[in-house]
């Protein structure tokens, strides 16, 4: 919900990816199930570019968290978390497999009482709370590692909130120059 990451792009994050200091995560890989739900390989992003996703203080306060728990789990089985580990990770200690993620996530919700929704709803989300803050579209769509801008507002372009009284207001500002 705070990086709009796809879900592929969620289950290739390893520790080593997040900056505890500039609070920041990057995303450069993504996991493929090209070869079965249960053999994930790491690859590059969709659009083989990384991206770098600034996350909230809160985001940071329950990683560190979240970090400490696995840590503590992994020593009951005599297994220190290194900085290569994957940060959702399967039995094996390896990336998540193709179906984990929705599957955790429908437990989620249900165990919550709340109405199932996609996992990818997350990353529309991200998107509309951006636009609803008023962020520029290209650094949206960056955050998003989408191809272009046009994929953008192709998707989320609906969103933005102009009114013919802030059209007028724009043309009549440029009639004064």
């Amino acid at each position: 919900l705070h990086t709009g990451a796809r879900s592929g792009e969620l289950a290739a994050l390893q520790w080593h990816n997040i900056d505890w200091d500039k609070q920041t995560l990057r995303i450069s890989k993504s996991v493929h199930y090209g070869k079965g739900d249960t053999k994930p390989e790491l690859k590059p992003t969709k659009t083989g570019k990384a991206r770098t996703i600034v996350l909230t203080q809160n985001v940071i306060s329950e990683l560190k968290q979240y970090r400490a728990w696995v840590a503590e789990r992994l020593l009951k089985g005599g297994v220190r978390l290194k900085e290569s580990m994957h940060i959702l990770f399967d039995n094996d200690l390896g990336p998540l497999h193709k179906t984990a993620p929705q599957e955790r996530w429908d437990t989620l919700l249900r165990n919550a009482g709340l109405e199932h929704r996609g996992i990818h709803d997350l990353r529309h989300t991200y998107a509309s709370n951006l636009i609803a803050q008023g962020l520029h579209m290209k650094l949206i769509s960056e955050m998003l590692g989408h191809s272009s801008i046009r994929m953008t507002m192709d998707i989320y372009g609906h969103l933005l909130d102009i009114n013919d009284a802030q059209i007028r207001k724009a043309l009549e500002a440029s009639e004064i120059l």
